[in-house]
């Protein structure tokens, strides 16, 4: 498993490449990346990392399980889903799912 933690806003970039990194070459380990409210909002000048093109993944049912039950045991949860969503039939599934 990979955890990061957002300190300053100009630290976004960087971690949220490693955590990608990590997600693409450690798979099926989990990447978590923390970002507190407090740095959420703060403004900083960033330059953005170039694309980054992500292999597309296939949940196994205990993924799946697994996942409901993280969202059933936070307190605040968030999805974030990129608008690839749209465009496959794991738009559905993501509605199911965000239901818990």
């Amino acid at each position: 498993d990979w955890t990061g933690l957002v300190k300053k806003p100009e630290e976004a970039p960087d971690l949220v490449r490693e955590a990608l990194r990590h997600l693409k070459n450690n798979r099926p380990k989990p990447a978590f990346l923390e970002v507190p409210v407090d740095v959420q909002s703060q403004q900083a000048e960033i330059e953005l990392p170039p694309n980054f093109e992500a292999l597309p993944a296939t949940p196994t049912d205990s993924d799946i399980e697994a996942i409901v039950e993280a969202l059933r045991q936070a307190k605040r949860p968030i999805i974030w889903a990129g608008g690839g969503i749209k465009s496959t039939a794991a738009a559905s599934n993501l509605l199911i799912i965000s239901s818990v």
